[in-house]
């Protein structure tokens, strides 16, 4: 029955996936262990937040520092005139 709980996999690059069925947990785990899990889970939303938030704030302060590549300028074109046809 545990074993039904957990999903592993071997990702090339040497990952390692590990899934938890939590439907099947919830009736194996008693309620002190869903609560730490249920705090842990939360921990781990916040550590993402704040590690998205400062890749964020990074890339925002590469904007202001570097100056953009294109710059609009003015570009004169002149006319010509055609040549005029001989009449004939």
């Amino acid at each position: 029955m545990i074993a039904e709980m957990f999903e592993v996999h071997f990702a090339p690059g040497g990952e390692l996936v590990v899934r938890i069925r939590p439907k099947r947990l919830r009736d194996v785990l008693p309620q002190e262990a869903r609560q730490h899990l249920h705090t842990a889970r939360r921990e781990f939303s916040l550590a993402m937040q704040a590690l998205v938030d400062s890749v964020l704030e990074a890339t925002e302060g590469d904007d202001e520092a570097t100056p953009p590549k294109r710059r609009r300028g003015r570009i004169e074109v002149k006319e010509e005139k055609e040549p005029e046809k001989p009449e004939g």
